[in-house]
């Protein structure tokens, strides 16, 4: 309790919420109101990471509860709420129960009334389900994809302590990981079990492909990327940024396919005065520093770690059918830094013979580096 009012209920919100990876909010005995609970339930509407709430002894009517329940009808998140010691009437217990019961995720809701039982039945009823989510994903069950579809959240804790998550971390099973992420509507799936989220496992584990795709699932609301770093050709983000006569920046491989066939700048339509390009390594470093800042982005830049093992792995035993199904898997193969600052090319040109002209014959028409004597 920090005696927190309205206007400090604004403060917070403004304070915390923004680009915050926090899951727990506790403003317990405070006297934020209606009023400061409808400002709470508008963040929390649009903040995917929330898991428990506790707003006891705020002095919140039951209609302001009303109000709070209502606005967060579609947050799927959301997993405990406490509202024990504010004014709600018999007359808005139903209307709770029924609200908890629509809510898988609710596993535990308190308060002060005639209907608690109820409404710890009905918590007690959802983490059952949870509990069985777990329990068949730990099985290597089909059947959890059922429980999925009928909304049973895979980022809450079973009676156990552990998510679905967690199991599909532990298990090293990436198309589990990759179907329960998809029911996941948290952004930054937090929940513990031993101090441990699933991605902390995952890379106990050393298992890259789920690391990819939970670092994925934990990235931040997307950020605007700067126009200037959009390469006029292909409108996506410069992953190789070089320069070229008319002192545009372009993506690399799109400004080389279009020399191929153009003597004129593809922005102003002159005539370029030669067609030498010059590495802008001024705006990779800041591109890469964004990346790093926002990496749902990682994929448009650099490619998988997982890929660059495997691609990188291949090469160095010389094993060319897996080399070929990997060529054949993603066109960023031939164009982003495979191992260090080597690209496919760079590695295939010490690697042999065989592996060259494999890589050679692999390479897509507009991709095909140019070899000089």
């Amino acid at each position: 309790g920090n005696n927190l009012s309205v206007d400090g209920i604004k403060e917070l919100v403004r304070g915390i919420f923004e680009g915050s990876k926090m899951s727990q909010l506790y403003i317990g005995n405070n006297r934020i109101q209606d009023e400061g609970l409808a400002v709470l339930s508008g963040e929390l509407k649009q903040n995917p990471n929330i898991i428990i709430v506790d707003v006891s002894a705020n002095m919140v009517t039951g209609e302001g509860l009303l109000s709070f329940l209502a606005e967060l009808e579609h947050n799927e998140t959301l997993s405990s709420v406490n509202f024990r010691g504010n004014q709600i009437t018999e007359e808005e217990e139903p209307k709770i129960l029924e609200w908890v019961k629509n809510h898988p995720a609710i596993v535990k809701f308190s308060f002060s009334g005639s209907w608690d039982q109820r409404i710890l039945d009905a918590c007690a009823h959802n983490q059952q389900r949870v509990d069985a989510l777990v329990r068949l994903c730990d099985f290597g069950n089909g059947g959890y994809v059922r429980l999925l579809t009928a909304g049973v959240p895979p980022h809450v804790n079973s009676s156990d302590g552990v998510s679905a998550l967690h199991v599909a971390a532990r298990r090293g099973d990436a198309k589990l990981m990759q179907e329960l992420l998809k029911h996941t509507k948290m952004r930054v799936p937090l929940t513990k079990k031993k101090n441990q989220t699933p991605l902390d496992i995952a890379k106990a584990g050393g298992n890259l492909e789920i690391i990819e795709l939970l670092e994925t699932a934990s990235a931040p609301p997307e950020a605007p990327i700067p126009d200037d770093w959009r390469c006029p050709i292909g409108g996506q983000l410069i992953a190789d940024p070089v320069i070229a006569a008319d002192e545009m920046t372009y993506e690399r491989q799109h400004i080389e396919r279009w020399l191929q066939g153009n003597d004129k700048s593809p922005v102003t339509n002159e005539r370029l005065k030669h067609k030498e390009l010059i590495g802008n390594a001024t705006m990779r470093k800041d591109i890469a520093s964004f990346v790093d800042q926002n990496p749902h982005l990682r994929g448009l830049v650099y490619l998988p770690k997982s890929i660059q093992h495997q691609v990188s792995d291949a090469i160095d035993n010389n094993d060319t059918k897996s080399l070929e199904r990997l060529l054949k898997r993603d066109e960023r193969i031939f164009t982003m830094k495979i191992k260090e600052e080597l690209t496919l090319f760079d590695i295939a040109c010490e690697a042999g013979i065989e592996i060259l002209a494999l890589v050679l014959q692999a390479y897509p028409e507009h991709l095909k580096p140019k070899i000089t004597h």
